[in-house]
């Protein structure tokens, strides 16, 4: 038998809504409402709900659903199906309807059409879908009662699906780097921070598994077609777009695409000014929800496109000062810690450049020229990150760089357990950063083997992120499996070849 096409909510209420109207035009307005009712959502999505249901029907050219310009669309019912003799056991519907006799006059190019869909066995779904339209235009059947004979299902699971504590499966996606487009090519930094902004917001949705950053940006550069990062990273779906920047001008394109058939479930272009960032992230980041149909309370919302600063100029040195850092070198710190400390100056609530500019200043301490530097480095940092957490007590990720902070440069281990249990207990879920910093702290601690526990569920959770294999070699070349060390810290490396960390591992685990 032939390839099953399943619709996704939006999609089929869609198709209801253009089957009741019995042939006539239906206005764009009406079925944005009949798809996602209670909802607000782009007219883009209307678009793809539409190019899904031509697709389930064959009809690439729009014969039987019917564009009205500037209007809306209509369903050709009468040009649909003629007689379609099919069995009950084809449609795996109640025989009395699968046998209902459907209205004749179809032209010869489409009746061979649907019969071809039929016999050649397209999937029950689809059938299903037809039989369904049919009975509505002809009287057989309600359609409310249709709704039964409709099916609705999630998109393409992922390769390694990822599943909540509970075992249901999760919508899953990767962010790709946006490209640079910008004429210099110097705005890299802000192309990769609107990326990991994004990344970040979709992060916070419990119902979606979001692969790393690190994880995601391996690809940067690397000649990969979607079916190879979505089957490497375990995704259903990956997020891509570029950025030019120009003066105050920002043009951003993002695209939403389908693992399984490389389909593009929803794309959008923005041209705004920098001032108008924020919006446009808010934007991809409620879209990209509609489009993997995922129904988010208000709270969650709220919470995804919480931002930390309202300053389009603070947001800039920040994105900058995420950049200049992740040089691992002390020139790029400084750079770094100086951008962070213009945000700041820009926005003194900027909770999120006050945490990571503290987190930047605890390690950059272990480096000063002497032991009274050291302890004021390591002050300011643990100031930083307090001020951040009494502006957003509920941020997760500031509690646990605060627990990083307190174990790794204050030796504060108890400090450190109290913070990532209040981070574990806000989470609910496990999370990959939370689990390194609860193996780091465990190793300290000298407790390897819980470490080495600990990283598993870590590489479990996120099979193609660097940083949990690089800590399980360590713990285990520290335990002696030097073995198993070698092969994990290999893979690592051949994820991420220039992470020196995992290098210094290997060298270690050789020695």
């Amino acid at each position: 038998m032939g390839e099953s096409h399943l619709l996704d909510h939006g999609s089929a209420g869609v198709l209801r809504c253009l089957a009741r109207a019995r042939g006539a035009i239906v206005l764009k307005e009406e079925l944005l409402a009949a798809g996602w009712p209670g909802r607000v959502v782009s007219e883009n999505s209307l678009n793809k709900s539409i190019s899904r249901i031509r697709h389930l029907l064959g009809d690439a050219d729009g014969e039987l659903l019917c564009t009205s310009h500037g209007h809306g669309y209509r369903l050709a019912l009468s040009d649909i199906v003629e007689r379609l003799p099919i069995p009950a056991t084809a449609t795996g519907t109640d025989p009395a309807i699968a046998h209902a006799q459907v209205p004749a006059g179809p032209s010869p190019t489409t009746r061979t059409r649907l019969r071809r869909l039929v016999w050649a066995g397209i999937g029950s779904t689809a059938l299903a879908a037809l039989v369904a339209i049919a009975l509505i235009f002809s009287g057989t059947l309600r359609p409310d009662a249709a709704t039964a004979h409709l099916a609705v299902a999630t998109m393409a699971s992922p390769a390694r699906p990822a599943a909540n504590p509970d075992g249901v499966v999760l919508p899953s996606i990767a962010v790709l780097p946006f490209a640079d487009l910008s004429e210099a090519h110097d705005q890299g930094y802000f192309s990769d921070g609107l990326a990991e902004e994004i990344l970040d917001r979709l992060a916070k949705v419990p119902q979606l598994h979001v692969a790393s950053r690190t994880s995601a940006f391996v690809f940067r550069g690397v000649p990969s077609s979607v079916a190879e990062i979505g089957q490497k990273l375990g995704v259903s779906s990956v997020l891509e777009g570029s950025v030019r920047k120009s003066g105050d001008r920002v043009r951003i394109t993002v695209q939403l695409i389908q693992v399984s058939d490389g389909f593009h479930l929803w794309s959008e272009t923005y041209d705004r000014t920098l001032t108008e960032v924020f919006a446009v992230q808010d934007d991809i980041s409620r879209s990209v929800v509609d489009a993997l149909q995922l129904h988010l309370p208000p709270g969650q919302l709220i919470a995804m496109n919480r931002r930390s600063t309202s300053s389009a100029a603070a947001f800039n040195q920040y994105l900058l000062a995420r950049q200049l850092r992740q040089g691992g070198n002390p020139d790029g710190d400084r750079r770094a810690i100086a951008a962070y400390q213009r945000a700041i100056t820009l926005d003194p609530n900027f909770s999120t450049a006050l945490a990571e500019l503290g987190m930047l200043l605890g390690g950059d301490a272990l480096w000063a020229d002497s032991p009274g530097e050291v302890t004021a480095g390591k002050t300011r940092s643990l100031e930083l990150l307090s001020r951040a957490i009494v502006l957003e007590p509920g941020n997760t990720a500031y509690l646990t760089t605060r627990a990083d902070v307190l174990s790794s440069t204050m030796h504060d281990w108890a400090g450190a357990q109290r913070d990532l249990a209040t981070a574990s207990r806000l989470l609910g879920v496990p999370d990959v950063r939370l689990l390194i910093q609860q193996s780091r702290l465990q190793a300290m601690l000298g407790n390897v083997g819980q470490a080495i526990t600990i990283d598993r569920r870590a590489v479990a959770l996120d099979p193609s992120a660097v940083t949990p294999l690089g800590m399980l070699g360590y713990h285990l070349a520290v335990a002696g499996q030097y073995d198993e060390a070698r092969e994990i810290l290999l893979r690592a490396l051949r994820l991420a070849p220039a992470d020196d960390h995992n290098t210094y591992y290997l060298g270690l685990t050789e020695l």
